[in-house]
């Protein structure tokens, strides 16, 4: 249900969230930098833009959540120690990108939809209440999203944007042993940052130092999994 952004951002900074994050490949994440916008999966597709695919898109548009933003309040591979499965590429946001002026509503799952049908009610899907999130909302869940909907599936990344985290794998692409998969990722996501004027704009830019569960993660990822993440 609907719930009145600047109240929702004003618990979420009440409950220590520091940035808004979003995930995904490589690939993906070039077409939101070239494009200036991050995109909601429906509104990529329907402009014929470059992503990756994913495996809850038919779910997805069975449910009407195609043309949504969705963004979690925690770093999930920080929190759960392990890569994220939606990619290696890490969007950190501003609080102040669910305050826009012409979406002054926003709506907050209270389960991942991964696993909603489509007989789930709606008041099973999301908060109904600044009273029932108030008293449920937790920064770790990892279901529970704050999401952007009816605004087109599209928001401006500036001024939102204000750091870019990216997973090393530490591997070669499996056809061409000589390229190191995260050089050419790091290569592609700034080509993408420069294509759309997003360089010099205060964006920081970081490589995940990481020795946790990942770390083994990727280097028993099977080579199809590792180029969809990492490949451009």
């Amino acid at each position: 249900m609907e719930l009145p952004s600047k109240e929702v951002v004003a618990l979420m900074r009440e409950k220590g969230v520091e940035y808004l994050y979003h995930a995904n490949t490589v690939r993906t994440a070039c077409t939101f930098f070239r494009t200036g916008h991050l995109l909601a999966r429906g509104s990529a597709h329907e402009r014929e833009l470059d992503q990756t695919s994913q495996s809850s898109d038919r779910l997805d548009r069975k449910l009407g959540i195609w043309y949504d933003l969705f963004f979690d309040s925690c770093d999930i591979h920080e929190r759960s120690s392990s890569y994220n499965k939606y990619g290696p590429v890490l969007l950190c946001f501003d609080l102040e990108i669910l305050e826009q002026d012409w979406a002054p509503t926003i709506w907050v799952t209270k389960d991942n939809p991964i696993r909603w049908t489509a007989t789930t009610p709606s008041n099973e899907r999301w908060f109904n209440s600044m009273d029932e999130l108030s008293s449920q909302y937790d920064r770790f869940a990892f279901r529970q999203h704050a999401v952007l909907r009816n605004v087109g599936g599209s928001v401006r990344i500036l001024p939102y944007l204000k750091k870019i985290v990216i997973d090393n794998p530490k591997r070669q692409r499996p056809n061409a042993p000589s390229i190191d998969m995260f050089s050419e990722a790091v290569g592609a996501l700034n080509n993408a940052l420069r294509a759309g004027k997003l360089h010099g704009s205060g964006i920081s830019f970081h490589s995940r130092p990481c020795t946790c569960g990942c770390v083994q993660g990727y280097r028993d990822m099977p080579n199809e999994l590792l180029i969809k993440g990492f490949g451009s």
